[in-house]
């Protein structure tokens, strides 16, 4: 069989070869033959040859061996360059059957697109934990083959956009209820026809998106159950598609709940990726719906908090990330009352709070310094959810104050017991930066004394790596940003502390005399300087 492989594609790079020169050589010739309306030997040749060509192109192009159908990936794209040759003259008038041999080949598309839509097929063992490296590697020449077939596909979309739309509906229109007990190939194929459509289209074509039969399909797709089938590739992909569309959307209340619910349930999978994925969708949909999502918003806010703070949640730190960055979003659209924004963001801060603060406690505690670190890194992970779950406040935040306050007082205990953790110390500059916009000034100025002592006394002295680099980048920018805010009133704070800095700063500098003095160190004293 390994054999009868080699032998294919050798013969699929020959017809590559071959069939891409014979569509090169008829673009080249059918333009004057037209013109002149008179034909010649070459000419009929050619025309006589291209039709068996594109039969071979058909059986390689859907040969079951990627390597065989990716050979003749080229000569397809090249099909299609010529019908977009012949789209622009038919455009002109221009009359193809005045000679006796021609061809057309938008004739060709239909058996070109079933081709696509059957190499988009995963086969049944795909996508599940690979056996060893060689089936690893198997697996990533494979994915590498969807993308050209994918791309394939997008060009034929963009060059005829209707005669594809036309084919995506036929495909769907043979799928036989309920979707969800499709084999998970064929489901997963269906939807990425309509995934990719609208990206194949292109700016001049949106309009196909807007109105006629393509919204019809999209409202079927998330009317059907779909997006509740039990494979992750298929629930994966139903959430990016409905992303990917969900302006398509508008108008239509109960579709958006819909999808939202599906969303939600998903965060929960025992599939990492799945989950993984969600949590950035979801929060791609809330961002893209903006206030379209406030009808919903008080019920996501209490699913997502409630999947945040469980016991043996699943969660990874960066789909926590953007579920706390959900939340902070959300806050802003489940209500305009100041008392209810409040208490959503305090249901949101308080665990992260008293987790903070017990773990200071339990590093106080600890003997050894690995586990005093591994403390530190957790207190700086909940230090930067604290400043995510601000990011999203409107300007008006006096009725939040109370809550922001509490951050930046925990956030100060934090950074007193492990101010030599660098990660604590530049988490802490983050949830700063935060308190700068979100906190009343009065307050904020009453506790900046014993953090920014903190900080500059703590600097290192010698720039080991690039951590410490970022160290002093990091104060810097937040020194600046809190004189471009209080300008001389910060003046009590920061006099005590500029020489400390500066020196600081000096100590980095290369002690070498031949060797030139960092310009990023030498920039960042002069800020100092200026300051």
């Amino acid at each position: 069989a390994d054999e009868d492989y080699g032998t294919d594609e050798a013969a699929a790079e020959v017809l590559n070869a071959a069939g891409t020169c014979l569509l090169q050589c008829w673009d080249k010739w059918e333009p004057s033959i037209l013109q002149s309306k008179t034909s010649d030997s070459v000419a009929c040749a050619i025309s006589e040859l291209i039709p068996q060509a594109m039969g071979l192109l058909s059986y390689f192009l859907s040969h079951r061996d990627v390597d065989v159908s990716s050979c003749v990936v080229p000569m397809a794209m090249q099909l299609l360059e010529t019908l977009k040759r012949q789209q622009a003259e038919d455009r002109q008038g221009v009359v193809r059957n005045v000679i006796g041999h021609h061809f057309v080949a938008l004739s060709e598309i239909p058996k070109l697109l079933s081709v696509i839509y059957q190499q988009l097929h995963y086969s049944e063992s795909s996508n599940s934990e690979p056996d060893g490296d060689e089936e690893a590697l198997e697996e990533a020449e494979e994915e590498v083959h969807r993308g050209r077939i994918r791309r394939l596909f997008l060009k034929c979309i963009r060059v005829v956009p209707e005669l594809s739309l036309e084919f995506v509906c036929s495909m769907l229109s043979e799928l036989q209820p309920p979707l969800s007990d499709l084999r998970w190939p064929r489901a997963e194929a269906a939807l990425r026809l309509v995934y990719h459509f609208g990206e194949g289209l292109g700016p001049k074509n949106q309009t196909l998106c807007q109105s006629g039969a393509f919204p019809t399909v999209l409202a079927a797709v998330h009317q059907s159950d779909i997006g509740m089938h039990p494979h992750w590739c298929v629930k994966t992909l139903y959430l990016e598609l409905s992303v990917r569309y969900v302006k398509r959307l508008e108008g239509q209340p109960e579709l958006v709940r819909l999808v939202l619910d599906r969303m939600c349930s998903s965060l929960t999978s025992p599939h990492h990726t799945l989950r993984a994925r969600v949590c950035f969708l979801l929060k791609s949909m809330v961002k893209t719906l903006g206030a379209d999502v406030t009808p919903f918003a008080v019920v996501v806010l209490n699913g997502v908090r409630q999947i945040l703070f469980m016991v043996d949640s699943p969660l990874g730190d960066s789909d926590r990330t953007h579920l706390f960055e959900i939340g902070a979003l959300l806050i802003n659209y489940a209500t305009r009352v100041p008392e209810q924004q409040a208490a959503h963001l305090e249901s949101f801060v308080r665990p992260l709070l008293n987790d903070v603060e017990a773990l200071i406690g339990q590093a106080q505690l600890a003997t050894h310094e690995d586990t005093r670190h591994f403390m530190g890194n957790s207190v700086a992970l909940k230090l930067s959810y604290l400043a995510t779950l601000s990011k999203s406040s409107s300007r008006d935040t006096s009725h939040l104050s109370v809550v922001y306050g509490t951050i930046l007082q925990v956030s100060v205990k934090a950074l007193t017991a492990m101010v030599t953790h660098p990660m604590v110390r530049s988490k802490f500059m983050v949830v700063l930066h935060r308190m700068v916009s979100c906190l009343d000034n009065a307050l904020l100025l009453d506790l900046l004394p014993q953090p920014m002592e903190l900080l500059v006394s703590h600097q290192p002295t010698v720039s080991s790596d690039m951590s410490t680099e970022s160290d002093v980048e990091d104060l810097v920018a937040m020194v600046n940003q809190l004189m471009i805010k209080y300008h001389i009133r910060l003046g009590p704070v920061l006099e005590p502390l500029l020489m400390v800095l500066l020196s600081r700063l000096v100590d980095r500098m290369p002690s070498d005399d031949k060797q030139q003095p960092h310009d990023r160190s030498i920039r960042l004293a002069m800020q100092v300087l200026l300051l």
